[in-house]
């Protein structure tokens, strides 16, 4: 979990804001219908999100969690951008009429579900190749 924790942070911070943002990741075992979610803990001296939990479904499959993580850490990024606000009704400065918008519609989670993706098989692709495994069965 570590090691994709800090393979999705390279590929969705800068250094230099990777340097100032804390994250923490527990396990839950009672999250509801959530698979994982993301509270901002703490600000800087700016009033900028710095430190945030994750929160990961506990029961989830490895490949799950590494799925949600990713999600998750997306949000992150849109936090410490500022493209979300903590309420969640504004998006890069436009207000969402989240009341009248499908969760899976939101554009914070569309950009969360197809970037998490996307990072879970980057890293799973990764880890295989340095594993020495090919993904293809014919060699």
């Amino acid at each position: 979990m570590r090691q994709a924790l800090e393979y999705y942070a390279c590929r969705l911070f800068t250094h230099q804001l990777s340097r100032h943002i804390e994250v923490k990741v527990t396990q839950r075992k009672n999250l509801g219908p959530l698979h994982g979610q993301v509270g901002i803990e703490d600000y800087n001296v700016l009033g900028q999100p710095r430190s945030f939990e994750i929160e990961l479904r506990a029961s989830d499959s490895l490949e799950d969690k590494l799925k949600t993580l990713g999600h998750e850490l997306v949000h992150v990024r849109q936090y410490c951008r500022g493209e979300l606000n903590e309420e969640g009704n504004r998006w890069r400065g436009r207000s969402i009429d989240i009341d009248s918008t499908s969760y899976f519609d939101l554009p914070w989670e569309k950009e969360a579900e197809e970037l998490g993706i996307q990072l879970y098989k980057d890293y799973k692709n990764v880890r295989t190749t340095r594993d020495g495994r090919s993904g293809s069965r014919n060699r």
